[in-house]
């Protein structure tokens, strides 16, 4: 399983999501949205241990709004993400 990070477009639509995803016991939290992936919100949402169809799936079945999904890896103490459309 890997960490997936969800952008969204206004720090209201993360917060929802951060809030459902909490109480369905989804391990996230709320991220400063890393400026190499978007300028658009503050604020991600970083979910661990999940894949990215898992994510969209519930987004998409609770009505959430995001704007990007990416797969977060570290190697070598460096973090890279890459978008999945």
């Amino acid at each position: 399983m890997m960490q997936i990070v969800v952008t969204f477009k206004s720090t209201h639509q993360a917060m929802k999501a951060k809030k459902a995803v909490l109480k369905d016991k989804l391990q996230a939290e709320l991220i400063p949205t890393p400026r190499e992936i978007s300028k658009e919100c503050g604020f991600s949402l970083l979910i661990h241990d999940t894949t990215d169809q898992i994510v969209r799936e519930y987004m998409y079945t609770n009505e959430l709004i995001f704007s990007h999904i990416y797969n977060r890896t570290e190697k070598e103490g460096k973090i890279s993400y890459e978008e999945n459309n």
